[in-house]
């Protein structure tokens, strides 16, 4: 299930009607767990897991007993759970995703930045030389020089 905002919506609706937590599971019975709000006997739920006798025998049960927000807030609990952590997970990998861009661009960003600094010292080299026909050797170890300290980011 994709969570759309629609079914954000729809979730966020069902915690809001239901009673407010914290809510507590007394599981000292097993097959008789009653679910208690925060409030001094603010009971929610009672979840039992009996045998049945006569019709059945041996066939088990659950019984829910609570009001109808959250009843309802219960019985999609592992659904409603299972999509946002499968939310969370997508929306963690996109994250990762742009931050592996970004990190891609500030790289870009520094490279271009030397090239630009490489275009600068070469364009002062060929402006110093442009009547010149050869280069000497001192004109080369200069230019070399120069290309050195632009990409070390000085002027």
């Amino acid at each position: 299930m994709t969570l759309t905002p629609d079914k954000l919506a729809v979730i966020a609706a069902r915690l809001e009607a239901a009673t407010p937590g914290p809510w507590q599971a007394d599981t000292s019975d097993p097959d008789d767990v009653v679910v208690w709000g925060p409030l001094p006997d603010s009971f929610i739920a009672n979840v039992g897991d009996w045998t049945f006798h006569g019709e059945a025998p041996g066939q088990r049960a659950v019984v829910v007993d609570a009001d109808g927000a959250d009843a309802a807030l219960i019985a999609h609990a592992p659904t409603d759970l299972a999509a946002c952590l499968r939310h969370i997970a997508a929306q963690q990998e996109r994250i990762e995703m742009w931050e592996d861009g970004l990190s891609e661009c500030r790289s870009v960003h520094k490279l271009q930045a030397k090239v630009e600094r490489l275009e600068r010292v070469l364009a002062r080299v060929l402006e110093i030389h442009k009547h010149r026909h050869e280069f000497t050797s001192v004109d080369v170890k200069e230019a070399h020089n120069a290309a050195e300290s632009a990409l070390r980011g000085e002027p």
